[in-house]
């Protein structure tokens, strides 16, 4: 499941019942939405996945990954077969 998946099926929880058992939500390891009267306030995300966001925003930064990704979009809508991008990351 992708990040942005996994965080749209995040449950939702209010702050006060968050507060009252945050050591258990911790250890579940799971994506949740911490709400304030209703509206997202925050959001509590395992440290793997943290440490996965910011490989990619690092690699965001690389003008040379940015460009082969946009070179692959360019191919997938002329037709080529996609491949996962880690494939092609390790590949260069």
């Amino acid at each position: 499941m992708t990040i942005s998946n996994a965080l749209l099926r995040a449950k939702s929880i209010g702050v006060r019942n968050f507060r009252d058992s945050a050591s258990r939500f911790i250890r579940k390891h799971e994506f949740l939405i911490i709400t304030e009267h209703g509206s997202p306030a925050s959001v509590l995300l395992p440290y793997n996945d943290i440490l996965e966001i910011v490989d990619i925003l690092e690699e965001l930064e690389d003008k040379k990954i940015v460009k082969i990704i946009a070179e692959g979009r360019k191919a997938i809508r002329r037709g080529a077969k996609g491949i996962l991008a880690s494939k092609a990351l390790k590949n260069n």
